[in-house]
């Protein structure tokens, strides 16, 4: 239904399903570069951020599930864009929210779970000390709360 119709309103203004055709990154991030040039440009990163975050995956223990979760659902996401990429040349967006006060621009699940794991990777970072992700610098130095 989207191809033919190329919106669906699912809940009156506030969220709608659109079809969007998105060559660029997150908010139309490099959309307006040579597609060759910004082609290889989302290749080299994908592969190369995606090799990185695997490394850090399959090093990470076990009891530390909310870095891996949330590493997984990054990985997740840049895989599911990279097979748009790679197979239609641009990412297929498709939900669209205006709030009223403020219109988000639109995204699909990919995002969704990309967005989600840096929200983890946050919080865990400003929250656990013992986390892998913090260094060893971080984890001496005294906490701001402490008097």
């Amino acid at each position: 239904y989207l191809l033919e119709w190329r919106r669906i309103d699912a809940m009156g203004d506030w969220w709608k399903w659109i079809y969007a055709e998105n060559p660029g990154a997150a908010f139309g991030f490099m959309k307006a570069v040579p597609e060759t040039l910004r082609d290889l440009t989302f290749f080299g990163l994908t592969i190369i951020v995606f090799f990185a975050i695997l490394f850090v995956v399959i090093r990470t223990e076990e009891r530390f599930w909310v870095v891996n979760t949330a590493l997984v659902g990054i990985l997740a996401g840049a895989a599911g864009n990279f097979v748009d990429r790679v197979r239609y040349g641009y990412v297929i967006d498709f939900i669209d929210m205006h709030l009223g006060f403020m219109r988000w621009p639109t995204y699909n699940v990919a995002d969704i779970a990309i967005t989600v794991g840096v929200i983890l990777l946050v919080i865990d970072i400003l929250f656990n000390k013992e986390s892998p992700m913090v260094t060893e610098a971080d984890k001496k130095s005294p906490s701001p709360d402490a008097t």
